[in-house]
């Protein structure tokens, strides 16, 4: 018998995702936008549901806690809600 593997939806229920608009390093990844086959001008993010992407558009950098606040009230989603 091998390893036993789980989906991460077995083992998550929600996971949330937290960046600084202006992140290099965030705009590869969980930023990262992409156009829509067929969708003309829609735009879609890569594999990442819209609710859980949370954005701080007035803090820049990479390093979390010194270049991340930690005030949830900085950070919305594209539906403008808070985490």
């Amino acid at each position: 018998m091998g390893p036993q593997r789980s989906e991460l939806e077995e083992l998550f229920r929600r996971a949330e995702h937290f960046a600084n608009d202006t992140d290099f390093v965030a705009k590869l990844g969980v930023l990262k936008r992409t156009v829509a086959a067929g969708a003309g001008a829609a735009m879609v993010s890569d594999g990442y549901s819209a609710d859980t992407v949370f954005v701080n558009t007035r803090w820049k950098g990479h390093l979390l806690g010194a270049q991340y606040s930690l005030n949830r009230d900085d950070y919305v989603n594209s539906a403008g809600e808070r985490s």
